[in-house]
């Protein structure tokens, strides 16, 4: 779907073609195959799930630095329809193959358990796995504060990345400087990201996301000074903590519900996640529209973050899910 995507893509006549091109590079793109990538892991990783995901994302990052330059040159040589066609049949030759030689969905399906354990390895009591459907995850409070950091953050952190040349240029600084910050900024979140997994495996994950959203915070009100020097260790403190969020997001809607609906309940924070992605940079370009400085969006940010942060505090890992009627008609036929 997202190969024909982008060929869709390479055809488009008008704004209302415009339109669907994008609808279906967002859906099936960022949407369906990053979700489904990352509840992959998920399905094949427990104990060791942080570090995982920290690989994986690190992987993305590394990936997102470079791709723009190449696409861009691409477009230089052969023109963007021609670029657009190009990555829609190189999904089909490249993914399509590995997904059919090597994609396998669980461990299960070829007689192991997360983390590469056996069958005679499973473990019992407390140690078991937690199994929440989506309706016992949306009566906890952990759900709703996690849905609350990430949804905030797709929105704070797209808006900071869409903006980021007009910020720059507003202090006085070029668009080198901008190139300059992007390459260290992903290189401090692909770096936090290898550090944060290693933690997420050790550490409880709710302190983690006080960490991350606190840091996020302390980025904004660097920001907000106005310096031009204090303008890119701003951003550069937003990108590690951003790196220690995304690696957080890939381990602890598995780590607190489990992985039999995981589908479900991620599908249900993604699309707030979405929303939030595209509020974020049309509030913060309104707001400077309004204004004439971006300066009252940082505030309306970290005014948003502060009482996240708090509440991340109490974001604990929920202690059994309220069974629903159809699991106990089921139990009880068993």
């Amino acid at each position: 779907g997202f190969g024909f995507a982008c060929l869709f893509t390479s055809q488009v006549t008008n704004l209302f073609t415009l339109f669907v091109a994008f609808f279906l590079l967002r859906m099936l793109g960022q949407g369906a195959l990053s979700l489904l990538a990352s509840n992959t892991v998920g399905m094949w990783f427990h104990a060791r799930l942080g570090t995982a995901m920290g690989i994986m994302s690190v992987g993305c990052v590394l990936i997102m630095g470079q791709i723009p330059a190449v696409v861009s040159r691409t477009i230089e040589s052969i023109g963007w329809r021609s670029t657009y066609a190009f990555l829609g049949l190189l999904v089909w030759c490249v993914l399509l193959p590995l997904l059919l030689i090597f994609f396998r969905n669980r461990p299960e399906d070829v007689g192991q358990l997360p983390d590469g354990n056996g069958p005679e390895q499973e473990p019992s009591g407390e140690g078991r796995e937690r199994s929440f459907e989506l309706r016992d995850a949306l009566r906890t409070r952990s759900y709703w504060i996690i849905a609350a950091v990430y949804v905030s953050w797709a929105m704070i952190g797209t808006a900071l990345m869409f903006n980021i040349r007009n910020l720059f240029a507003s202090r006085g600084l070029s668009a080198d400087d901008v190139s300059r910050v992007l390459m260290w900024f992903f290189t401090c979140t692909a770096c936090m990201q290898l550090v944060g997994g290693f933690l997420a495996d050790r550490l409880p994950l709710r302190y983690l996301l006080t960490v991350s959203v606190t840091g996020m915070t302390v980025g904004l009100t660097i920001l907000l000074t106005g310096r031009v020097s204090w303008t890119a260790p701003g951003y550069l403190l937003f990108g590690l903590s951003q790196g220690l969020a995304a690696v957080v997001n890939g381990t602890v809607w598995i780590r607190y519900f489990g992985r039999a609906h995981v589908g479900k309940i991620r599908g249900s924070i993604f699309s707030g996640i979405v929303a939030g992605s595209s509020l974020g940079p049309f509030v913060m370009g309104f707001l400077f529209d309004q204004f004439g400085s971006y300066t009252p969006a940082l505030w309306l940010f970290v005014g948003i973050y502060i009482p996240i942060a708090l509440m991340t505090l109490l974001a604990a890992p929920p202690t059994s899910a309220k069974p629903s009627i159809n699991r106990l008609l089921h139990e009880n036929a068993a």
